[in-house]
């Protein structure tokens, strides 16, 4: 499937998405679709609340699990960090450069907390998931 094809395809879940991520981590969460060319989604805490970007041009099979891997990262508080960034603004963030930006003593310390967090929303999306489907069917059908 096209990238655009994507966001113009689940663009009208949006609504739908919203409401399971706020059954997930119990509060209210906006959905936006951004491109990126780093990543295919980002969980963020703004002075509006919880936002969980995904990038359109991601593949519709990717979809389920990124979306469920950012929640993850709501529901563990790893994404309680204040951005006053626009969306857009976004974009373009690259993890990896930003690492590169502190002493090699900070990225020892902070790498395998990063990889710690990361194992942890893996875990948490695919066992999500596996229960989302098991009870609702196919993700891509169901939120639409």
């Amino acid at each position: 499937m096209k990238a655009r094809a994507l966001a113009g395809r689940y663009a009208g879940a949006t609504a739908n998405l919203e409401s399971i991520a706020r059954h997930y981590v119990g509060s209210d969460v906006r959905v936006t679709w951004q491109p990126s060319a780093v990543w295919l989604g980002l969980a963020r805490l703004t002075p509006a609340g919880f936002e969980i970007l995904l990038n359109p041009h991601m593949a519709a099979a990717d979809l389920p699990f990124v979306f469920h891997h950012e929640c993850a990262h709501l529901v563990h508080g790893d994404a309680t960090f204040i951005d006053t960034r626009s969306a857009s603004d976004v974009a373009n963030v690259n993890p990896p450069a930003m690492l590169e930006r502190v002493t090699p003593a900070e990225r020892a310390a902070i790498g395998p907390i990063i990889d710690a967090r990361e194992a942890g929303a893996d875990s948490w999306a695919t066992d999500a998931l596996r229960t989302f489907e098991g009870r609702f069917g196919p993700f891509l059908k169901a939120i639409r």
